[in-house]
């Protein structure tokens, strides 16, 4: 019984702080300037990536369900080509002509700590979000990261970064239901796939 009330206790403390997280936005302001917005043929935006550094060398990470078995893909960046997909992960290589990007966490966050998401919600403008993540689930028999956190469609690929501004996942898809369960590739996954690809 005690168990059960210390879970309700904290489940209830999580989404009390997903209300404040939500209102009082405190996004890395570096975040920003890396995202990239992948689009359409005719330039509307289909969907969101970002340069991610690794190795001393500059990439653009995506899901693999924007590519679409593309060997090019247009981005705010011009036309860049797809270095290598994995449905299986949902990750995507692409190219990228940036200096610089964002880097990947040494680690896996905690249970209900922060992560913050930048992308093109809707095809909007780019937007900032911030929620908690309560860990890892399975989602159609593969593992992802929850985050409580709003998101919709446009946003796929988008950074979720900690409070240092550091990759722990890539959003990959979102609840159609409420649109604020979403599900991002975990960091070990992640690691898995630049290892193996980002060279």
């Amino acid at each position: 019984m005690k168990k059960v009330i210390l879970s309700l206790i904290s489940i209830n403390l999580a989404i009390i702080l997903m209300v404040i997280v939500n209102i009082n936005l405190n996004v890395p302001k570096h975040m920003a300037p890396h995202v990239v917005s992948i689009l359409y043929p005719d330039g509307s935006i289909m969907g969101t990536g970002f340069n991610i550094e690794y190795k001393d060398k500059v990439f653009i990470l995506t899901n693999a369900h924007i590519c679409s078995d593309n060997v090019e893909l247009k981005t705010s960046q011009g036309l860049k080509k797809v270095i290598k997909q994995s449905d299986s992960s949902d990750l995507c290589l692409l190219e990228s002509s940036a200096t610089s990007g964002l880097t990947l966490s040494l680690r896996e966050p905690a249970k209900f700590s922060i992560v913050h998401i930048v992308g093109h919600p809707g095809g909007w403008r780019l937007t900032a979000r911030s929620g908690l993540t309560t860990g890892i689930e399975m989602q159609n028999k593969v593992r992802h990261r929850h985050v409580a956190v709003p998101a919709f469609p446009g946003n796929s690929g988008s950074p979720g970064c900690n409070a240092n501004g550091e990759v722990v996942g890539v959003l990959s898809m979102v609840s159609m239901k409420t649109f604020e369960d979403t599900f991002f590739v975990p960091l070990d996954e992640i690691k898995v796939f630049m290892e193996r690809h980002g060279r």
